[in-house]
């Protein structure tokens, strides 16, 4: 993405729909970078490299917390 980093985007989608469940794909994350996450609202992320099982794995975690709410 060439105008805003993942975590720049979700924190803009968060101004239009703060509910709206964000999941960021990462390559990398340290302590800052969790804290940051953590601190713009995004609660739900997933590390490089991903396979098919995590993203539905994890897909299907979003949706049921979304669903029980």
């Amino acid at each position: 993405m060439p105008e805003l980093t993942g975590e720049e985007l979700a924190v803009e989608i968060f101004k239009l729909r703060p509910q709206l469940p964000v999941l960021v794909c990462t390559g990398f994350v340290d302590d800052v970078i969790e804290r940051s996450l953590e601190s713009n609202g995004i609660k739900h992320r997933l590390a490089k490299p991903l396979n098919r099982d995590d993203i539905a794995s994890k897909l299907r975690e979003i949706f049921e917390q979304d669903h029980a709410s």
